[in-house]
Order: structure tokens, then sequence, then C-alpha cells
């Protein structure tokens, strides 16, 4: 029987572990929530990833399918059951019977055995593709609600703002120093900020639902927050080349494309053997011309017709091989892509919170410096609060912008740029469990 343990649960999650910093769920793990897992202060991105780990049902049918391969490769390892034909002693028909032993599964047996090993393989690369897919979907997910909620505390914000300015326009009127008009539009513009806070926060509860439904799971208490910090630690990010050559070494769907070829070379070759059956035969009677009769022989394919299925997997082997070629392009285009748009993202993010909400600060401090000096009037602010909220709007896309793109280039790349300090930090968590 063929060796399967390099395909078994736990060497595939140390696999994943290794790449990602998240666990798998063992088979016989009936708990909702991954080992070293706190949801009592509110769940981080990382939390919600090895969640969705744990319990989607998607995923666990990507193992399931593993599970079948593995069962394969145990059974191409086994031989073929001898064939044993019976004719029965009626009338003047003798007994006879005929042993038949395929010689053909022994020397195609290491054949079989490596095409369905490559096959294995491949079935192991996807489940990690399928883990690479579901941690980036809930990672971009997660992003997408926190945002939803901080633009809908920034809504709020300018909901506040909007009544303030609504106010300062009832007192200018009464004070008969501006039009009713001035004061009609100022009540609009609230109107329209109070129906934006609406929107907004309808938004984030979707987008949560959203987050849920990848996690499979829901907090057992409503209130507990899905975050615990908005400003993650940014990891450190290596030049294109180095990412391109991380990327072609760890991207399992170009593994499993590599390990698909193989099969199918594996295949091919053994398609140009599959015409030859070749049995030996113990050919028996029980009343011969020396009474009980006993002899050797064998039977063979004549192949006339049919020289086998050789031109059909070549065919398959020259698809397997430009599906490799075309999954590596993408690579090297999803990689130059993502990198760019890190880079441009953290540029941004970095000239709104060094350059222009400093600066748009110190605008608003200036104008409270002349309103205490009698220089300016109460709402003299007002303006510059404004337009400090759409610079925090700003801010908060910038830094989702630059946190989708990590995740992306995460993806492209086939492995967490910081996956060993997650899985460091999984560890000590774990440790500190057991100690306690």
């Amino acid at each position: 029987m063929a060796d399967t343990t390099a395909y078994e649960h736990e060497r595939l999650g140390q696999d994943m572990f290794s790449r990602t910093g998240y666990r798998l769920r063992r088979d016989d793990d009936a708990s909702t929530l991954p080992p070293g897992i706190d949801v009592s202060d509110g769940v981080s991105r990382d939390e919600a990833v090895a969640i969705a780990l744990w319990n989607n049902r998607d995923f666990a049918v990507t193992l399931g399918e593993l599970g079948v391969g593995r069962a394969r490769l145990a059974d191409s390892g086994l031989l073929t059951n001898p064939i044993l034909s019976l004719l029965f002693p009626l009338g003047p028909k003798q007994l006879e019977f005929t042993i038949g032993i395929p010689f053909e599964s022994l020397f195609l047996r290491s054949q079989r055995i490596d095409m369905a090993r490559a096959d294995c393989e491949r079935l192991a690369s996807l489940l990690q593709r399928h883990g690479l897919d579901l941690i980036r979907d809930v990672s971009l997910a997660y992003i997408d609600h926190d945002l939803a909620e901080r633009r809908a505390e920034l809504a709020t914000d300018a909901l506040g703002l909007a009544n303030e300015r609504a106010e300062a326009a009832r007192l200018r009127v009464e004070a008969g120093e501006t039009s009713r008009v001035l004061y009609d539009t100022a009540l609009a513009d609230a109107e329209r900020a109070r129906c934006e806070v609406l929107r907004r926060t309808s938004a984030a509860r979707e987008l949560g639902e959203r987050l849920m439904t990848w996690m499979a799971w829901r907090p057992p208490n409503a209130s507990i927050p899905l975050h615990t910090a908005r400003q993650p630690t940014i990891p450190t990010i290596p030049e294109t080349p180095d990412l391109l050559t991380r990327a072609l070494a760890a991207r399992p769907d170009l593994r499993a494309a590599e390990f698909a070829a193989e099969a199918a070379s594996r295949a091919a070759g053994l398609a140009h053997r599959d015409w030859l059956t070749v049995s030996a035969l113990i050919d028996a009677n029980g009343s011969g011309s020396q009474g009980f009769e006993i002899g050797p022989g064998f039977t063979a394919a004549i192949p006339i017709f049919r020289q086998g299925t050789a031109a059909i997997r070549d065919a398959e082997f020259k698809l397997a091989l430009t599906r490799y070629a075309s999954i590596r392009q993408s690579i090297e285009a999803d990689v130059s892509l993502f990198s760019l748009g890190c880079d441009q993202a953290r540029q941004l993010l970095e000239r709104l919170s060094t350059k222009l909400r400093p600066a748009v600060v110190a605008r608003f401090e200036g104008l409270r410096l002349q309103i205490a000096a009698g220089q300016e009037a109460e709402d003299a602010t007002l303006p510059a609060r404004g337009e400090l909220l759409q610079v925090d709007i700003d801010l908060a896309e910038a830094d989702a912008n630059l946190r989708r793109a990590i995740v992306r280039l995460e993806h492209a790349c086939g492995s967490s740029l910081g996956a060993q300090r997650q899985a460091d930090a999984v560890e000590r968590a774990l440790a500190t469990e057991g100690d306690s």
C-alpha cells in the first residue's frame, strides 16, 4: 500500500500554519473557536480569519476532497485481484477451471503510485490555495466593515457639525445679519447629514452580516465589537523581485499546476502501455486423457484496432503545461501590480497624515486663537472643522486602501508577509494558556 502520511490532516495543518500563521480545525475537535482565540475583548482581523478557517464549510469540503485523493493513493499501490473461471461438469462436459493473474499490475504499479501521489500533491496545493482565498476574502470583508464603521462615526460627527451650522445660521437670521435662505439651506444640509448617518449605519450592519457569513460564526453576545484596534502593524514590504521569487516558490496554485502537469505526464507515459494486458494462466480440467490435467499459459491483448489512449493523454499533458505557464504569468503580473498598489497607497496615506492633516489642524487652531482674541466670530471655525472632517474621511479611505493592497499582495505571494511573527504570537498565546 502506498504511503499517505504526507497528506494527513496534521501535516497539512502544519503547512498552513507555517505559511499563514493560522491553524486548521482537527477532525475530532467540536469547538467553534480555535485554540488561543479570546473574543471577550472583541474580534480582531486575525481572529476573524482564524475563526473562518476553523468553521467555513466550503473549506471543509476541500479537506474532504483531499481525503478522497488519499484513498486513491492507497488504492493505487494494491495489486489487481486474480480472476477465477470455473466450468461445471454437465453431461459429457468435464470440470474445468482457470486462474488468471494480471502481470501488468506488477510492472505498472510504480507508475500508478507516482500518478496518484502527484494528484494528491495537486489536491493538497489546491487546499492551501482555498485557504489563502478564504484568508483574503475574510480580510477584505473585515477591512470593508471596519471602514464602514469609521464612516458611520464620521457621518455622526458631520451631522453634529451640520446642526451647529444650522444653529449659527438661525442666530444670524434673528440678528438680521443674513437672509432666511441661508438658514433654510443649513437646515437642508443638516437633514442630508442625518440621512447620511442612516445610510452609513445600515451599510456597516450589512457588511458586518457579510463578515459573519464568511466566518460561519456569531458572537454569543451581540454587543461584542468586531475590532479591537484600527491601526494594525503594517509589515515590511520587500522589493518586487524578492516578492516575485517568494511567490513563485510559495503560490499553491502554481504548485498544483506543476503537479497536475507531472500527473498528466505520468498518465501519458502509462497510456502508451495501457493496451498491454498480459495475464498468467493456470488451466486445469478434471478428466483429461491422462486424468486430472493442469498446465500454465497466458493471455494478451492484440493491439490491432486500438493502441490505448496515448493521443488523448499527450494532449492533456500539453494542456497542463500551458495552464502552468498561464498561472506563472498571472502571478508575475499580480505581484507587480499589487506591489505598486501598496507603494502608492502608502505614499498617499503618509502625505495625508504628515502633510495635509497637520496643515488643516494648524489652520483650525489659528482660528481658535483669533476667536479668543475677539478677531473672529464664534462660528468662524465651522468651515475648518468641516475641512478637517473631510481629511479624516480621506485618511480612513487611504488606510483601508493600504490594508486592502497588502492583503491582495500577500495573496499574490502565497503567504503572509508577517506569517512567522503571527505564528510566534499564537504559539506564545497557547503556551500562556497552558501555563494558566
